[in-house]
């Protein structure tokens, strides 16, 4: 894969910590970047997941009050989070497991 311009793979990677959405929506030339967007489409995601997953989860926890569920939970979107940003590194455009395949139905950008 062709090498990327470091905005493109700054912001993508930043995506990932949320502050990339913000710069990728400000700045036009990123979001001309198939590779940006890609990645913005996925951290999007990722942040979605994550709030209704919190939601559920605690729900959960504070119903059964098993703190297994919680970190067993914390550990996967650690690793999810992880992939996303080695994808980055790595100049892949490989979606997030579990979760990156609802981008492109529910993500239209």
């Amino acid at each position: 894969m062709a090498k990327k311009n470091n905005n493109e793979q700054l912001v993508s990677l930043l995506g990932y910590l949320f502050i990339g959405i913000i710069w990728y929506v400000l700045d036009g030339s990123v979001r001309k970047s198939k590779f940006a967007t890609f990645h913005i489409k996925q951290a999007i995601n990722f942040f979605i997941f994550y709030f209704i997953s919190v939601l559920i989860v605690n729900l959960i926890t504070s119903l059964i009050n098993i703190g297994i569920v919680l970190t067993v939970f914390n550990i996967v979107v650690i690793v999810l989070l992880l992939i996303g940003i080695f994808n980055v590194i790595n100049n892949k455009m490989d979606e997030v497991p579990i979760i990156g395949i609802y981008v492109e139905r529910y993500l239209k950008f």
